[in-house]
C-alpha cells in the first residue's frame, strides 16, 4: 500500500491555479469537439455526441465507491496500471478532485499496427461530498489499482441562539 500525496484548500482563493488547470482540461475537450464538428463537414445537431466523444477520447472516468459513516467519508476508485507518483489528487471543503495521467513507452513494432491502445492515459474523477470535509485530515492510498481516500467530515458549526427584542419607540 502507497501514500499518495493529496492537495489540500481549505480556502476558495486557493483554488485559482487549480481552476485554471481544469479550464484548460475542457479547452482541450472543445478543441476535439469541434475538430469532429469539422470532420462532418460542419453539420449541425450532433453537438452533444461530438463533445462526449472528444470527452471520452482525453479523459477516462473510472468507476468509484462514495461511502459516508458517522465520521469520514470513504471513496474508492480504481485505478488500474496508474503509480502513486502519476496521481494528483485535490481536496476542496466540498469537493474531491482525482487526476493521473500514466504515460506508456512506445515499443518500436516492425510491421503495421491495427490496434494501438497502450498510449497515454488520463483519468480525471470529481466527487462533490454531500456535507463538508476537513480538508486537513483527508488522506489517500494506492494498493492493488484500486486509489482509496479517507475524509473526516468537517465539524458542523455550533447552533447560536439569537434573541429578538423589542425595539424601543
Amino acid at each position: 500500500m502507497s501514500s499518495v500525496a493529496v492537495q489540500k484548500l481549505p480556502k476558495s482563493e486557493a483554488t485559482a491555479p487549480f481552476f485554471k488547470h481544469v479550464d484548460e482540461l475542457f479547452q482541450a475537450i472543445r478543441q476535439r469537439a469541434f475538430s469532429f464538428f469539422a470532420e462532418r463537414g460542419f453539420s449541425d445537431g450532433q453537438d452533444l455526441e461530438d463533445w462526449l466523444n472528444a470527452e471520452h477520447e482525453i479523459l477516462w472516468s473510472p468507476p468509484l465507491d462514495l461511502i459516508e459513516n458517522e465520521k469520514e467519508f470513504r471513496i474508492r476508485v480504481a485505478a488500474p496500471g496508474f503509480k502513486t507518483k502519476e496521481i494528483q489528487i485535490t481536496a476542496l471543503p466540498s469537493t474531491v478532485f482525482i487526476e493521473a495521467q500514466s504515460e506508456q513507452k512506445e515499443d518500436k513494432v516492425e510491421g503495421k499496427a491495427h490496434i494501438s491502445e497502450l498510449g497515454s492515459r488520463k483519468l480525471y474523477r470529481r466527487v462533490d461530498v454531500p456535507s463538508a470535509i476537513d480538508v486537513e485530515k483527508t488522506t489517500a492510498t494506492l494498493d492493488d489499482g484500486v486509489l482509496e481516500l479517507i475524509a473526516a467530515k468537517a465539524a458542523q458549526p455550533k447552533e447560536h441562539k439569537v434573541p429578538v427584542v423589542r425595539a424601543a419607540a
